[in-house]
């Protein structure tokens, strides 16, 4: 009988067999593999062997090749055609660890009930897959980006490095920096601490979170605390009403925190209509600049940042002529 070989990588370590085998083959049922690895159809190292045996670095997965198996990447190439977005992501950064990408406008990073056209996500698998370190490890993003917002956004390249970032983020040695046009005129800075937990309604139109802005009273269950800083930049006038560029950066990364908390304490964001803000043809929130505490032992510079949307820009220049639009148009990496 014919086999074919998959040999594992570092990143495969100590996983249990079937799970490889069902990222590895994402079409084939899971009961099938138990089948396969009982009649001998699937072995490790040539040798019969169970479904919850745990991988070690560099063993050969042997496959049945009459089986005719379609493997992720194999998978993912037949709606290549479909992924033409791809050259227009920029990036930022990237090393065997992490991928940093400059997120264009309203495109999802995963694909939601509302959306199924091309996701983020879905190119990162075409044009970043990772380091080949492993057979089941599949890149993915380490943080949220909103479908409306813009910027960096971080990808895994390894196990390894989604535990490092995850590691990092946990202990507040990333700090996020967001550049945004709010409503109203903003001269001092502002810290916001709020509770935040999501709404409970049916309505679409609805928020998507709610606040507790005191937290001393009693917040529902499901409430995680949320803090937020703005410092404002430049203010100017759009149709007469007062707008305001400021630099916001987060201590905690909730859903929908910037928009929610700037709403709730009467600073929508400009552009925002689902949490009040005035309407326009779009949203003006850029996830500007990381700045990580160094060293780490993922490779990562001490500040990275990325230039603004040419319509952001724009807006910029007509609206608020006063800023030195230089200093938030650049790449940066020290």
């Amino acid at each position: 009988m014919e086999f074919v070989q998959y040999r594992s990588g570092m990143d495969d370590e100590g996983r249990r067999l079937d799970k490889v085998l069902r990222i590895l083959f994402p079409d084939t049922p899971l009961s099938n593999f138990y089948s396969y690895i009982r009649k001998g159809l699937i072995r490790i190292n040539d040798k019969k062997t169970k479904q919850d045996y745990h991988i070690v670095c560099g063993d050969m997965i042997c496959v049945a090749r009459f089986l005719n198996l379609s493997r992720r990447n194999e998978t993912t190439a037949k709606t290549s055609e479909s992924l033409q977005q791809q050259d227009e992501i920029p990036c930022v950064f990237c090393n065997e660890h992490i991928l940093i990408l400059n997120k264009p406008y309203d495109i999802p990073v995963h694909e939601t009930g509302s959306y199924k056209g091309i996701t983020l996500n879905q190119i990162v698998l075409k044009k970043y897959p990772g380091t080949g370190n492993s057979l089941a490890f599949t890149p993915g993003p380490l943080h949220r980006l909103d479908r409306k917002t813009t910027g960096l956004i971080c990808f895994s390249q390894s196990i390894e490095g989604a535990r490092q970032f995850t590691e990092l983020l946990k202990k507040h040695e990333i700090r996020k920096t967001y550049l945004t046009i709010i409503d109203g005129r903003l001269t001092d800075d502002l810290l916001f601490s709020d509770m935040l937990s999501k709404a409970e309604t049916s309505d679409k139109s609805a928020f998507y979170t709610m606040i507790v802005t005191d937290e001393k009273e009693t917040a529902p269950e499901n409430a995680k605390k949320a803090i937020t800083k703005i410092h404002p930049v430049a203010s100017g006038f759009y149709e007469k009403k007062a707008v305001t560029l400021a630099e916001v950066t987060i201590e905690t990364g909730r859903t929908h925190q910037i928009r929610s908390q700037c709403a709730s304490h009467g600073y929508p964001l400009f552009g925002d209509s689902a949490y009040g803000g005035t309407r326009y043809s779009c949203l003006f929130l850029h996830a500007w600049k990381l700045d990580i505490q160094k060293p780490n032992a993922l490779g990562l510079p001490g500040s990275i940042s990325s230039p603004l949307p040419a319509r952001f820009c724009e807006f910029i220049k007509k609206y608020l002529p006063a800023v030195d639009i230089s200093l938030y148009n650049q790449s940066l990496e020290l």
